[in-house]
């Protein structure tokens, strides 16, 4: 005060230096970053690589638009920009679950990683790549302590993709069905849900849309007909070649491999007493064949003798009295003929599938004891 001679200046003095310091404070403020606090994020030339690189802290941390900032925030809610993604989320058996309190139920973060260092799922470190995906997915779908505690019905799927020649394929450099292609990427339900794409009778699409000739021709089959119209125990693609473990058919393991077919796949429902009473079934069929030449000799482990789907077809299979089966009466000689050139049409002039010990089928029984003598000597 001594300092000033007109006391009436003092107010006018406080006033300005008051500004300067604001001005000093609000402009460190601004030129502050968020690396400045948090050292403990990724750095910013890295973060600017990743996918959100282009966008500023706030975008998604909107409480930090002022600063000092609240020291607990509320998470981030990446439906800001993913409203699409994040709506089919909400709706899938994840989001429901984290939704009623689960919070074991996968987010965002569980499945794409820290959030900082997201990569597009192209990208080979990306945990949402197609060879990582299984490893991610197995986070929850391989532990046994979560498969108890949720009741999920499938153990070790994952170790079961890893044998197939889809993940083969995808470690060899090829493009092939990965956990997202078959149970979709974010709107993800159980299997006993009709939205499911492997819903029962949503199977055939869902393999279709890789497998399209193999679907056009199954949806027309026998089979095909029959899960449409509802019936459950009609197989589909994942009845016959598996679910996860899918081998290819040439190897001796795979459920359709040659020797396996008639007892290991055809034979489960076909040889089955309670579904060829429901859907007039001849259970007589599989033992039948069993006991036939052919028979024989796939159970002795030979892979080139005909099997059920060398006469009926692979995924085309029809009623005998249908004019495209290949047991039609019309294209029995054809069908026979793939493996005995030559055979007319009086080479399958009998029944086929018949045994020895039936009513009626004394000349058969015969003629078995007398070929099997013959054979012996």
């Amino acid at each position: 005060r001594r300092g000033f001679r007109n006391e009436a200046l003092l107010p006018v003095v406080f006033l300005c230096t008051f500004a300067v310091l604001l001005f000093v404070t609000s402009t460190h403020a601004e030129d502050m970053t968020c690396a400045d606090c948090h050292d403990d994020q990724p750095d910013v030339e890295v973060f600017a690589q990743t996918v959100h690189g282009f966008m500023e802290c706030a975008d998604c941390h909107i409480e930090t638009a002022e600063i000092p900032h609240p020291e607990e925030m509320e998470p981030v809610d990446c439906s800001m920009c993913h409203d699409d993604v994040a709506e089919e989320y909400l709706s899938s058996i994840h989001g429901q679950a984290r939704a009623h309190g689960e919070t074991d139920a996968p987010s965002c973060a569980t499945c794409h990683g820290d959030v900082h260092l997201l990569v597009p799922s192209s990208d080979p470190d990306s945990p949402v790549h197609e060879l990582h995906l299984p490893e991610t997915c197995g986070t929850c779908h391989s532990d046994p302590e979560m498969v108890q505690k949720y009741g999920i019905p499938v153990a070790k799927p994952i170790e079961a993709y890893h044998d197939s020649v889809h993940f083969r394929m995808c470690e060899e450099g090829e493009h092939a069905a990965t956990c997202n292609d078959c149970h979709g990427t974010h709107a993800l339900y159980a299997a006993s849900d009709p939205r499911s794409k492997v819903f029962h009778t949503s199977v055939p699409d869902t393999c279709g849309e890789c497998h399209a000739e193999v679907t056009a021709a199954f949806q027309k089959s026998v089979h095909g007909i029959a899960a449409q119209h509802g019936a459950r125990e009609a197989p589909v693609c994942t009845d016959c070649h598996g679910e996860h473990r899918i081998i290819a058919p040439d190897v001796e393991t795979s459920p359709v491999f040659a020797s396996n077919i008639p007892k290991m796949t055809c034979g489960r429902c076909h040889g089955d007493l309670r579904l060829a009473d429901k859907y007039d079934i001849d259970s007589g069929s599989v033992p039948a064949y069993e006991d036939s030449f052919h028979g024989l000799a796939t159970r002795s482990g030979s892979a080139t003798v005909a099997n059920c789907s060398s006469c009926h077809g692979v995924h085309d299979i029809r009623p005998s009295w249908h004019p495209a089966s290949h047991i039609h009466k019309d294209h029995l000689a054809e069908t026979c003929g793939t493996c005995h050139p030559g055979a007319g049409e009086r080479f399958a002039i009998g029944t086929v599938h018949v045994l020895a010990t039936d009513e009626g089928n004394a000349v058969v029984y015969w003629i078995r004891w007398i070929y099997l003598w013959l054979i012996w000597g």
